[in-house]
């Protein structure tokens, strides 16, 4: 433990020295109350005039909670990755500025399109955009609590098409709202349903 306090005093010493010389330093650590109980403590050591001399104005703030909603959060966003990796349906998340946060496999396998063409893109520039045209209302919706759904044709990257069944989730990352897209191939229900349509027609004649 003498080992910890005294790399931890090092650690403030060189921050304090590098404040003295008008380099502003912050740090994280852990700290201990008078009644014992551990705390973690975010240091700043802040250059400031005194007296006409330089001194260092030391700030500390108490992140215990900043801390534990951050490991919070990173356990969600695991539980979310591995919901989001193992399903088989296509998944696509959404920001709040219309731009792909993510894709999972499923959606790479049933369009062909690769993670560079479409990750970080707005959907304008995403190689599908003018079937995005036709969807983006059912994301704009889902942005504001809405859930919503569609059957849509879409274009996979090799020119070939096939119906889709979309669902538009909304769901929050933290504080901040998703859109979440998932989507199934149903190209062969739509073609049994025509079929079974036809044969009724048929049958009528």
């Amino acid at each position: 433990q003498s080992n910890i306090e005294a790399r931890e005093r090092d650690r403030r010493i060189k921050l304090i020295r590098a404040a003295l010389a008008g380099q502003e330093g912050a740090m994280e650590t852990r700290a201990v109350r008078q009644d014992g109980s551990v705390f973690d403590l975010e240091l700043r050591y802040l250059p400031i005039g005194y007296a006409g001399a330089p001194h260092v104005l030391a700030v500390g703030r108490d992140i215990t909670e900043r801390k534990a909603a951050l490991a919070a959060l990173e356990a969600q966003e695991q539980k979310y990755r591995a919901i989001f990796d193992g399903s088989v349906d296509s998944m696509v998340l959404w920001s709040q500025d219309l731009h792909t946060v993510d894709v999972n496999q499923a959606f790479l396998r049933m369009t062909g399109l690769t993670r560079e063409q479409v990750i970080g893109r707005h959907w304008t520039q995403r190689p599908d955009a003018q079937d995005m045209q036709r969807l983006i209302g059912y994301i704009e919706a889902a942005l504001q609590g809405r859930e919503t759904q569609a059957v849509e044709p879409v274009t996979r990257a090799d020119g070939s098409s096939f119906h889709i069944e979309l669902r538009y989730l909304p769901v929050r990352l933290g504080n901040t709202p998703y859109v979440l897209g998932v989507g199934r191939d149903v190209s062969e229900r739509i073609v049994s349903e025509r079929a079974l349509r036809a044969a009724h027609v048929r049958s009528r004649c």
